[in-house]
């Protein structure tokens, strides 16, 4: 079947339907309906299944769904966590309180949350519709998969539960499938760099040098030496034969305006114009290379070394 062929789900779903424990698929009948569809025009629906945490039932009910799927815990696992039953709850808001960061092995939320996520707005995310932050908490999601463990071994299936929304709501906020999700993820882990940078570099070369080291030792301490940098990882990814990805024309983008940052710092305070640039450039190049070799050896000791020959560098550039 064709993608985004239309299927009269509704009337399967309404007519002769027969309830059974375990899966259930149309598939045995899908070649007489889709016949039936042929003949008669019917109005059939785009199939949607939205897939959503039983607290988050009344929102996910509102949501315009043909099919909805609703998680929880099995009741023996609750009881062991200690919950007794008790009065029935008043019924929940159509909203669902989200963690300001997302869960992740081995790593502080705290950390991390200063890093990709430094932009993302906390407070109450609406299920399943088109709210922005709903749409940003999948891609920071995203950045941090990739940076932990690659583009290629990174799924959206994974990266929904990750980001702890509907598989079906994030087709719908990345039509274009992995590919663009993984372009929007390097986005914005560049760009939360950049705001970094920018702000520190507002107190001259040396301190935005510090805030550049600080943001990767955080990160690599606060993930147990287990995350990495998004940019970094979709940049050293085969790319098919004569392609350019746009994850990998946006890690380029990234790269750039880092260097464009530092190199423009440079320049306001003295520094001639091609020195800036080369200097700018072996900052990014030299930390990047520091940070994977910190994941390999589970140190600092890389980082180290290259801040102090970086800071010697700046501060001879600036006459500091």
């Amino acid at each position: 079947m064709a993608p985004a062929t239309r299927v009269p789900l509704m009337r399967m779903y309404a007519t002769d339907a027969t309830l059974r424990l375990g899966v259930s698929h149309p598939r045995a009948v899908l070649p007489e309906l889709l016949d039936f569809v042929a003949r008669t025009g019917f109005a059939a629906e785009r199939a949607i299944t939205l897939t959503a945490d039983w607290e988050q039932a009344p929102t996910a009910y509102a949501a315009r769904s043909t099919k909805v799927v609703l998680r929880r815990a099995p009741l023996a696992a609750v009881e062991a966590d200690g919950d007794q039953p008790g009065p029935a709850p008043a019924r929940p808001a159509r909203t669902s309180r989200v963690p300001a960061a997302l869960p992740c092995t081995g790593a502080p939320p705290g950390a991390l949350r200063r890093l990709w996520r430094s932009s993302w707005p906390e407070g109450v995310v609406h299920v399943a519709d088109s709210s922005p932050r709903a749409r940003e908490r999948i891609v920071a999601g995203a950045a941090e998969m990739i940076g932990r463990r690659g583009l290629n071994a990174t799924s959206i299936r994974e990266t929904a539960r990750h980001a702890r929304a509907p598989l079906g709501s994030t087709y719908h906020y990345f039509p274009g499938g992995k590919g663009q999700l993984a372009a929007e993820a390097v986005r914005y882990a560049g760009g939360a760099v950049a705001r970094s940078l920018r702000a520190e570099l507002r107190a001259g070369p040396a301190a935005g040098l510090r805030a550049f080291l600080a943001l990767w030792r955080a990160m690599l301490v606060g993930g147990d030496f287990r995350l990495g940098c998004p940019v970094l990882a979709v940049s050293v990814e085969e790319p098919p034969d004569g392609e350019v990805p746009a994850a990998l024309a946006a890690a380029a983008e990234a790269f750039g305006e880092w260097e464009d940052l530092l190199a423009a710092s440079l320049r306001e305070h003295g520094t001639g114009a091609e020195q800036a640039e080369q200097l700018a450039t072996l900052v990014v190049a030299s930390v990047e290379g520091a940070v994977v070799m910190c994941r390999a050896t589970r140190s600092t000791r890389p980082l180290d070394r290259v801040a102090e020959r970086l800071s010697a560098l700046i501060g001879d550039a600036v006459g500091g």
